[in-house]
């Protein structure tokens, strides 16, 4: 609507009392949504909502530090996938771990046998997960060969049955087991695994999305035992095995037994 409307009124627009306010909660709702992909889209309206020339004086009240200022005012429309990235995420960081999004760059993702890839995006460097904590749910872009849209992989709470979460030398390995199949293009399955580097805080982001799901660190230790004490990392039909540091466990509960059959079957 507003692309359509002459500079002059788009200014005046911008500068009553009604739109301030309404940009000015926008903008607050950036930090409290706890979701990524609501994120994007708030930031995608306020850089249609504000002209570029006065995009940078509304970026400083929105935001008490510069450098967030900054960041917002050098989003282009052009890159606004990878720019926008990079915003929300210097964002997001600053909140520690009592942000409501956490990010984490990821080596590999795989659905059941099938490996997914980031988006062929040269300014985007990293293949980025983020554990949405308002939304419950862990969520990446993939490729989308066939479409000229990033493809999202969505995977929420209520429909997540089980996930297994291992540390194995200098990676982290997530395994979410799925209710109901995923499908990506051709590829459907129940099992998205995801290796991310060691020196990232996963296990504190999971237990905020998923703080109810059956993972527990004696069922860590239980699944260790299982596979005879190995972790077996399998990537496009190679198993490549790191050997875990051994650990003392107390027998599996009933209840831990039923998951590892779910897990294992």
């Amino acid at each position: 609507m507003l692309d359509s409307s002459p500079k002059d009124i788009r200014k005046k627009l911008c500068q009553s009392d009604d739109h301030v306010g309404l940009l000015e909660d926008l903008a607050k709702a950036l930090t409290d949504i706890g979701d990524y992909e609501m994120q994007v889209a708030i930031s995608e309206a306020l850089c249609r909502m504000t002209p570029r020339k006065l995009r940078e004086d509304f970026a400083g009240k929105w935001f008490h530090f510069r450098s967030f200022a900054s960041a917002f005012t050098s989003i282009r429309d052009k890159d606004f996938e990878t720019d926008c990235r990079t915003f929300l995420n210097e964002l997001n960081s600053y909140f520690g771990n009592s942000r409501r999004v956490f990010s984490f760059p990821c080596i590999q993702a795989f659905l059941d046998s099938a490996e997914l890839f980031k988006p062929e995006d040269e300014f985007l460097k990293e293949f980025w997960v983020d554990f949405n904590i308002g939304t419950s749910t862990i969520s990446f872009f993939v490729n989308d060969p066939k479409n000229t849209l990033w493809e999202l992989i969505h995977l929420p709470k209520d429909v997540v049955s089980v996930y297994n979460f291992q540390e194995c030398g200098d990676q982290k390995i997530l395994e979410v087991h799925m209710s109901t199949p995923l499908s990506h293009g051709e590829i459907t399955g129940k099992i998205v695994k995801i290796i991310f580097s060691a020196e990232h805080n996963i296990q504190t982001a999971l237990t905020r999305v998923f703080p109810d799901k059956p993972q527990s660190s004696s069922l860590s230790k239980v699944l260790e035992a299982v596979q005879s004490g190995d972790c077996l990392t399998k990537m496009e039909g190679t198993q490549h095995e790191q050997t875990s540091v051994p650990q003392t466990f107390a027998s599996p509960s009933a209840a831990e037994t039923k998951v590892i059959h779910q897990v294992t079957r």
